[in-house]
């Protein structure tokens, strides 16, 4: 009797290792399928986050190669104003001189 419940108790505890092992191997592989999810959603917010830096950065070549044209632009016609004035200013005193001139 005492031997029956004996094999019994171990029958019972194997059992219970099983079904132990069972949940143990459940419960890792549901952790390990949350890691990899987690670990791919990390990977997709690097991949859209450096999408969106090298998206900023051409952005950014884009205005600055506008404002260098601009600039540009501003250069040539701020010298090109600048030589009319000192053309009409030159023509303004060759009048001024030349009717200085003739009513002398």
């Amino acid at each position: 009797q005492q031997q029956q419940q004996q094999q019994d108790f171990n029958t019972t505890l194997q059992a219970l290792q099983v079904e132990y092992e069972q949940e143990m191997q459940q419960l890792e592989d549901q952790l390990n399928d949350q890691l990899q999810q987690v670990e791919q959603e990390r990977l997709d917010s690097i991949t859209i986050a450096t999408a969106s830096v090298q998206a900023a950065q051409s952005q950014e070549l884009e205005w600055k190669q506008k404002y260098d044209d601009l600039l540009h632009q501003y250069t040539r016609l701020k010298a090109e104003l600048n030589n009319r004035k000192n053309h009409d200013d030159k023509r303004a005193r060759r009048r001024a001189s030349s009717k200085a001139t003739t009513t002398t």
